[in-house]
């Protein structure tokens, strides 16, 4: 996987990407999905970007400490080119679950708005919290 390995000269290694993980229980994806409702919610049109933003930066610093932990020789420069291709998959990945989760969490939320009137934005967290762990459960 190129987005992962390293090479320096003749000799190639290899860094670990992490994806996303599934929350360990049903109790912890409902709160996560809270958090994702409030932000869609507070955030609106812009919470793809601060989405990709943060994975971004996890992904950058993962890979960056993963890369200096676990490479043979250390250049700098090589961690951080690795690193940096880290980040930019992960405002990719970022940017789109960003969207995914916004249309999902926006349009469920609209529905309610459509129904229950202004009140109804007040359950975006609980959409957020119920469409994370119904997205967790599928992706096990």
């Amino acid at each position: 996987m190129g987005w992962c390995s390293i090479k320096e000269g003749d000799k190639k290694e290899f860094v670990r990407i992490e994806g996303d993980k599934v929350e360990n229980t049903p109790s912890d994806s409902f709160v996560e999905g809270l958090l994702k409702g409030a932000g869609v919610v507070v955030t609106g049109g812009a919470y793809p970007l601060l989405t990709g933003a943060l994975k971004a930066y996890s992904f950058y610093t993962d890979i960056n400490n993963a890369a200096t932990k676990d490479m043979q020789e250390k250049n700098e420069w090589t961690v951080t080119k690795t690193s940096l291709k880290g980040a930019l998959l992960g405002a990719v990945k970022g940017t789109l679950h960003g969207v995914l989760d916004s249309m999902v969490i926006g349009g469920l939320t609209a529905g309610a708005v459509a129904v229950m009137g202004p009140f109804g934005v007040l359950l975006a967290p609980v959409i957020g919290g119920v469409y994370n762990v119904v997205k967790d459960a599928i992706r096990t």
